[in-house]
């Protein structure tokens, strides 16, 4: 997908997070960025594999452990089903983000520095993800285009939300000062959206998901390479570009 063609383009970025609870070593937050044509093109597809396979809504956690909707499927049909959703999402998408923390190597940091006294980790990783978008030279190349703009939609129901809208207007008001990139208008807004309002922030949560496992498990094999599971290395074969960091240390000083 380009912006050739197109006098204004609004790129969303739909979100979601993982990993806020205690059961693993990780926090990302992430998700997919499209047009807002192509996230409308690509609800009806997806909505329709979701009927065929009895699926009232995507969830990465209950897809992973078999929970309903998806009791009793096989490790071969969770991959074959992971293609057909991602063939859908391949053509329509500008790229997948994401930004994960070693929770307890962020929590160190801050209380040797001080730093982020009033930021939750989800504030943190929000701002990380900021700053990946901000620097990558592919994105930086779409908002350096006139007309074009990103949005955020996020998962509602955090107890840090306000944090977000918090962190988000300090890029807009911050980023431009130091790159003059403008962030302070291509960042239009951002707003949040119930889990089962649309299949692109259910595709946010499926992905950000994985990912966690994914660090998660690095973290836990200390921080050695570790095999992908099958779904992964199907979202990762899709050819779609995913943009993705994480923060194991901090500098000292």
């Amino acid at each position: 997908m380009t912006p050739e063609g197109e006098s204004f383009v609004v790129l969303i970025c739909y979100l979601d997070d993982s990993g806020g609870d205690g059961e693993v070593p990780a926090i990302t937050i992430g998700g997919y960025i499209a047009g807002l044509r192509a996230w409308e093109e690509f609800e009806g597809p997806a909505r329709a594999l979701f009927d065929r396979e009895g699926i009232d809504y995507l969830h990465g956690k209950r897809f992973h452990h078999g929970k309903r909707p998806f009791e009793g499927w096989t490790a071969a049909r969770k991959v074959a089903f992971t293609a057909e959703l991602y063939k859908l999402l391949r053509p329509l998408v500008v790229a997948g983000v994401a930004f994960s923390a070693i929770k307890d190597e962020l929590k160190r940091r801050n209380a040797k520095t001080g730093l982020n006294k009033h930021t939750s980790a989800y504030g943190f990783t929000f701002l990380a993800l900021a700053n990946l978008i901000l620097q990558d030279p592919g994105l930086r190349s779409w908002l350096s285009t006139d007309g074009v703009d990103i949005s955020f939609l996020v998962e509602a129901g955090h107890k840090n939300d306000g944090d977000l809208v918090r962190v988000f207007n300090e890029v807009k008001t911050s980023i431009d000062r130091i790159d003059g990139l403008g962030a302070s208008c291509k960042f239009k807004s951002i707003s949040f959206v119930d889990k089962k309002s649309c299949a692109a922030v259910q595709m946010a949560d499926f992905f950000v998901y994985h990912i966690t496992r994914q660090v998660s498990a690095i973290e836990k094999n200390g921080r050695q390479p570790t095999p992908r599971t099958p779904v992964m290395a199907e979202i990762f074969n899709s050819e779609i570009r995913h943009i993705t960091a994480t923060a194991t240390h901090f500098w000292e000083d």
